[in-house]
């Protein structure tokens, strides 16, 4: 029986502990790049999922855009990763949120924040219940409605180009929640 932990806690997925649940992917057929550099992860065009799905996370980045599109985070991923909630930052102070059915993709909402990003900064994104939330440095930028979804894995990953990522903590609502182990509800 799992060890109920408290709610709200942080839970560090780059730490020795959480590193083998990763699983690398390729983004597209361009040539996918991914390898730690200075104790971050370096990905180009690439993703990282994680191997635990959850019903109701917050998931929190320290990212730094290098080049091309965005660093962005996938929430509620389908097994088979046709379906989920995408979160991005597109450069700037540009934050989209949208959902991916079946390789379709559909924009739900776009936000701007006051402060535009150049260097590394925190971007948190929540799905909570019916509720999609990006907050970019703690300034809650867009929010969404969506009900399609409702538990899934989370990836983290960039589309034509290229991001650092130092830090990913992860929130989850559901107590008995391990982040140590594969494919367990």
């Amino acid at each position: 029986m799992p060890t109920l932990r408290a709610a709200n806690t942080w839970i560090d997925l780059l730490d020795k502990k959480h590193m083998g649940n990763w699983v690398a992917m390729p983004y597209s057929e361009n040539e996918s790049r991914l390898d730690m550099r200075g104790g971050m992860i370096y990905l180009e065009d690439a993703q990282l999922r994680y191997a635990r799905p959850a019903r109701d996370p917050t998931v929190r980045i320290v990212a730094r855009k290098i080049s091309g599109t965005n660093p962005h985070v996938h929430l509620r991923t389908s097994i088979d990763g046709g379906c989920k909630y995408v979160a991005a930052f597109n450069g700037k102070n540009d934050f989209p949120i949208g959902r991916i059915d079946n390789g379709q993709s559909r924009e739900i909402k776009r936000g701007a924040s006051e402060k535009t990003f150049e260097d590394f900064f925190e971007f948190t994104v929540s799905v909570v219940g019916d509720k999609i939330t990006i907050s970019a440095d703690g300034q809650e930028v867009p929010q969404a409605q969506d009900v399609l979804y409702d538990f899934g894995r989370l990836q983290i990953g960039t589309s034509k180009g290229a991001s650092l990522i130092k830090e990913v903590r992860v929130q989850v609502q559901d107590l008995d929640w391990e982040p140590g182990v594969r494919g367990k509800k």
